[in-house]
């Protein structure tokens, strides 16, 4: 819907939930930027969960989704300090809500 046509080309940056350890490697398949059993690989390649996710700075609970995008912001607008990527104008936050309702949210963030 973003019209990305090649993730790791046009993303800088993703911050996906990883509440459970492999929920990072199923979102990333999940959401169209790799092909299955492909996402470690992808990890490597691509900036994922530099702010260290939920596992690295807790959970957060309902407030996952807004802490996923703010680490977006921050690397957009270039106040990551010591997190900061040297290029960030493409950035993806995504959000799982969790059992029991399993919903989620994604949204694609750019400087213009």
């Amino acid at each position: 819907m973003a019209g990305i046509k090649n993730p790791i080309r046009e993303i800088d940056v993703i911050e996906v939930d990883d509440e459970y350890s492999y929920k990072e490697l199923e979102h990333l398949e999940a959401l169209g930027l790799c092909k299955k059993g492909e996402a470690g690989k992808m990890v490597g390649e691509l900036p994922v969960n530099i702010s260290g996710g939920s596992l690295g700075m807790g959970h957060l609970l309902e407030a996952s989704g807004a802490a996923r995008t703010y680490d977006v912001v921050l690397q957009l607008r270039g106040d990551a300090k010591q997190r900061q990527l040297k290029k960030a104008n493409v950035g993806l936050a995504q959000s799982w809500r969790g059992v029991p309702t399993t919903t989620g949210a994604v949204v694609i963030l750019a400087n213009s």
